[in-house]
């Protein structure tokens, strides 16, 4: 795991992470406490996510291998392997690019391009 300026990064005991992951400052990654006072789940991060700063993420969220989550980004569905989300709510910009190809969702071609 890499961390940039971690100032005020909030990361729940219950939050479970895979390997090489970046985390940026100002992001919250935690649950929520159920109706009746328990701790309600945590988000699951898959292998070389990489978190903007200011990211949101709280409670029953899986977000899949090598995606990417954009600064400021409020992340509240579940984000599958690759994606490039932005957004409150995130939503799905593009797919990482795959042999050389980027693949873009939901006519979002002027979006500028990811680094991997």
């Amino acid at each position: 795991m890499q961390l940039y300026h971690g100032q005020a990064l909030v990361v729940n005991k219950r939050v479970i992470m895979g390997k090489n992951c970046i985390l940026r400052h100002s992001t919250t990654i935690g649950n929520t406490i159920l109706s009746d006072g328990r701790a309600g789940p945590s988000p699951i991060l898959g292998d070389a996510v990489e978190l903007g700063a200011h990211v949101v993420i709280i409670g029953d969220i899986t977000i899949g291998d090598y995606a990417v989550v954009g600064a400021g980004s409020v992340v509240v569905k579940n984000i599958p392997p690759g994606a490039v989300v932005v957004g409150n709510p995130a939503r799905i910009i593009r797919y990482r690019e795959s042999h050389g190809k980027s693949q873009f969702v939901d006519g979002a071609e002027g979006v500028p391009k990811f680094s991997n």
